[in-house]
């Protein structure tokens, strides 16, 4: 296995140029390596030698799967710090292994990894120095078999890795195998809090911290967005609290996963698989996924943190609901929300994707409110910047200010949900939404326009064309009074 990624060996990196100012400021920076007196290229971590030291141990093991393989020996190689390395962990190494829950795309388990990640080589006894910790946690989520690990989905996840703090993208660590199930496992942080829906219903916390999350959150979609990839099931349940607390987004390349389904494949068949609340219409009514539905997500993420309730819990998860949410039925925003966010939450969560805001502008907007030493993107409005200086003026007098009607009893609240109001990850298969909004909206149309309702449409022109026709006919109508 080791021969064939020897044109890795690193023979483009700059810093083998002596003499070069690449040399120099990274040296300054990270120190010398003990072996090839280069620059390191993090901390404690020389890419061109630890590159050579993981390819010697390629034969040593395998997951019995060539993606995946090629996936973590590619990591290894190409690593400039050890956040950046996947493992292959054998499921030997895990201990007091403790189911958790079920997600919608597996098992959640959480365990002791004997070892621990690697963190940089021990250039005197010769091997990797690890992470050991007494009971180092880690959570462990499997893999259904029916769904296939591709190229696409571990080049997505891998972002988990690849960006080092302050991502506020939760770390993954590498990829597993339960020995009887044969389900691959993903291995990843474990977060005592759990997801920030979890951490809103145990902890009371005020204006600031909230922001503070909304914030982080947009900065790790902001990552995702700006490294040509959609989140595509963004929502409470796989935004992630640690200890500091800060949130993080988990959860990448799902989407893959889904498309991959055996069942889906062989009837060649699309699905829409999520949590129906957090879903853009136009997700719902057919569209392909984009960063637009990721922002609208955003929204209703935004508008549940503030109110510290769920979307839509009092009501079934069902096609009616989808209906509703296309018509531009949205969470509603409790009172005590400042109107400048809640301004911000009606821009994400607007009904047409184009007029959504992008997730660097709404970093921008963000960090300005908290007063960071941010600059200030150039696609940044004039309005953005009131929007800023606004929920600034309100955190000044509110921010240590809590909702009055905070309850720290999780079970009262999941009690106040209605028993469909369903927050995992499922199939939501409507394929009748999108016709019945067409049929919906010329109706609506035809209305606004005067044009009686029972003229006879042609069943093979589209709701579009039959609008613009309609719209054509009243431009020259309205032409025609002019003159």
């Amino acid at each position: 296995m080791g021969n064939q990624h020897s044109d890795h060996r690193n023979d483009d990196l700059s810093y083998e140029k002596s003499g070069s100012p690449y040399t120099s400021d990274v040296a300054a920076k990270w120190g010398t390596c003990p072996e090839c007196k280069g620059p390191n290229t993090g901390w404690n971590w020389c890419q061109k030698c630890n590159s050579n030291h993981f390819m010697r141990l390629f034969q040593s093991w395998t997951s019995n799967n060539e993606i995946i393989d090629e996936f973590i020996r590619d990591t290894q190689i190409l690593a400039t710090t050890h956040s950046h390395v996947f493992e292959w962990i054998p499921y030997k190494k895990f201990y007091q292994i403790k189911y958790i829950t079920r997600g919608g795309f597996g098992k959640v388990y959480s365990a002791s990894w004997r070892d621990g990640r690697i963190m940089s080589w021990d250039t005197g006894q010769r091997t990797w120095v690890q992470q050991y910790k007494p009971k180092h946690k880690v959570a462990l989520k499997t893999i259904y078999n029916g769904m296939k690990i591709t190229r696409e989905f571990l080049s997505e996840i891998q972002i988990h890795s690849r960006y080092d703090d302050p991502s506020y993208i939760a770390n993954w660590f590498g990829i597993s195998q339960d020995p009887l199930s044969k389900e691959y496992i993903v291995v990843m942080k474990y977060f005592e809090h759990g997801s920030i829906r979890d951490y809103l219903r145990n902890n009371q916390i005020n204006w600031l911290q909230k922001v503070k999350f909304i914030r982080q959150i947009s900065f790790a979609l902001s990552t995702i967005h700006g490294s040509g990839y959609c989140h595509r099931n963004l929502h409470t349940g796989n935004i992630l609290v640690d200890n500091f607390p800060f949130a993080r987004i988990s959860d990448l390349g799902q989407g893959h996963l889904i498309d991959t389904r055996d069942d889906l494949v062989s009837e060649k068949k699309r699905i829409i698989f999520g949590v129906l609340p957090y879903i853009a219409p136009e997700v719902l009514r057919g569209q392909i996924y984009s960063k637009p539905a990721d922002i609208y997500s955003f929204g209703v993420i935004i508008c549940e943190i503030l109110s510290e309730q769920p979307p839509f819990n009092d009501i079934a998860h069902d096609y009616q609901l989808a209906m509703r949410i296309c018509k531009g039925d949205r969470p509603q925003i409790k009172q005590d929300v400042p109107p400048s966010i809640a301004k911000l939450i009606q821009l994400c969560w607007h009904s047409e994707s184009n007029k959504r805001p992008a997730a660097e502008r709404l970093v921008g907007i963000l960090e300005n409110a908290l007063e960071n030493d941010w600059k200030i993107p150039p696609e940044l409005k004039d309005n953005d910047l009131k929007i800023a200086d606004e929920i600034k003026e309100f955190l000044k007098s509110h921010g240590k200010d809590k909702l009055a009607d905070f309850k720290l009893n999780v079970k009262d609240q999941n009690n106040n949900n209605h028993p469909e109001a369903i927050y995992i990850s499922r199939d939501l298969d409507f394929p009748e939404l999108s016709k019945e909004m067409d049929s919906y909206e010329l109706t609506k149309y035809l209305t606004n326009m005067n044009i009686p309702l029972d003229i006879k449409m042609h069943p093979e022109i589209t709701t579009a064309e039959y609008v613009k026709y309609f719209a054509d006919i009243n431009d020259n109508n309205k032409s025609n009074e002019i003159e």
